[in-house]
This record gives C-alpha cells, structure tokens and sequence, in this order.
C-alpha cells in the first residue's frame, strides 16, 4: 500500500512538539476560552477581524493580477468560518536548539503566518 507524500517526507520518526496550540474560530460562541488569560476572547477577535481582513486585500489583488474578477477568490470564502491558531510555548521548559513547532498542515484557502523571529522554518509542498 503507498503512502501519502506527507507521510513519507521524511526517514526520521516524528518529534512530538511542545506547543500549545488555541484554536479559535473568528466570532463563534463555541470557543473555549483559557481561564489564564481574562481578555483572550477580545483579543483573539480583534487580531483575527484584522488579519481576516488583511488576508481577503490579498486575496483580491490576487484575483486582480491573474486576471480574474476581484472577487473571484473572496466570495467563496467571505462566509466560511476563519480559523486562528495561535502558538504558546513554555520556554522554561525549552533550551538552544530545540524543537518548538512540528510539521503541522494547514486547513484552509488561504493561511497567512506571521514573520519567523527565529531560524529554521521551512515550508515543504506536498510533492516534497
């Protein structure tokens, strides 16, 4: 049986990354809220309404400089639900060299990152 090319990207076994990791969907009343951080829900919907806002710009000027109408990316995505994924790591419990983040795929159209501070991101496609 053949694997997918995302199971076999690599010989090495995967690390098991030390991350938390808060998905919220952009004002849905179904998200939990971590009691460690009183103002979680605002902040987490006034920084995901203006990437979500960011995020469509782009779509549009893609649409735009492929020739396409402006809204040909952004109406079949306007209503859907907009994931936010934020990262939090202990560091107390890291080191120099360590491995923060694993390999993770992302679920939508459009993903948007913020910059890497640190060295050693990498993004692979699935053709390897």
């Amino acid at each position: 049986m053949l694997k997918p090319p995302y199971l076999s990207m690599t010989p090495f076994s995967p690390i098991k990354d030390p991350t938390w990791r808060f998905f919220w969907i952009l004002n849905s009343h179904k998200n939990i809220i971590p009691s460690e951080f009183p103002d979680f829900s605002y902040k987490m919907n006034s920084w995901g309404q203006n990437l979500k806002n960011c995020t469509l710009v782009i779509a549009e000027m893609t649409a735009l400089g492929l020739g396409l109408p402006k809204d040909a990316f952004t109406k079949k995505i306007v209503n859907g639900d907009f994931y936010l994924s934020p990262t939090g790591i202990d560091l107390r419990k890291s080191y120099p060299g360590k491995l923060l983040t694993s390999f993770h795929r992302d679920i939508g159209l459009l993903t948007a990152h913020s910059k890497s501070r640190y060295p050693g991101l990498y993004a692979w496609l699935n053709t390897g």
